[in-house]
């Protein structure tokens, strides 16, 4: 029978993460999951999606070297980005947000092969409406244990969010 973490697989990606990444990248991903089961986090198992009360946050996707997003990223799920009101966010987390918003079929400045939800949607990011949008609001690729620590806020905001049933305005 192959090792199982509470029945999801989790163990499962915790093998492909270390037979893929290594050194700090391997490190950070394997915190980062750490940190995601700790705080009520379930996986699904067959989408390397992360949910909290039955409701996306984000997909960990192991996309290798020749990737043009490198060998490992998150994306934040197809949801709008918002305040709560419990949860103040501060300029530094809002910019480092809009900075990894995913436009659909581009990746820094050049267009690649994407998904077939082209050419995107329009969404709401802290109050500001972006088009072409891809279904996964944000990216982070490669992020370092820097970015992380802004990636566990905006984790705990959606946490707030999922809770407080908070749908962002407009």
């Amino acid at each position: 029978m192959p090792e199982q973490n509470n029945g999801d697989g989790l163990t499962k990606f915790e093998n492909e993460i270390k037979n893929a990444l290594s050194g700090d990248l391997m490190k950070n991903a394997l915190d980062f999951i750490a940190y995601l089961m700790a705080n009520g986090m379930t996986h699904e198992a067959h989408t390397n999606v992360f949910n909290y009360l039955g409701k996306d946050v984000c997909c960990i996707t192991l996309d290798g070297d020749a990737h043009p997003c490198g060998p490992w990223s998150i994306y934040w799920g197809d949801f709008d980005v918002c305040e709560h009101d419990g949860f103040k966010v501060d300029k530094q987390l809002k910019e480092f947000a809009l900075a990894h918003i995913h436009f659909c079929s581009t990746y820094k400045h050049k267009t690649i092969p994407h998904c077939d939800n082209s050419p995107g949607k329009r969404k709401k990011i802290f109050g500001n409406e972006y088009e072409n949008v891809c279904t996964s609001s944000l990216q982070f690729s490669i992020p370092d244990a820097e970015a992380l620590g802004n990636i566990k806020k905006l984790v705990e905001l959606r946490k707030r969010n999922i809770i407080s049933e908070i749908k962002c305005p407009g």
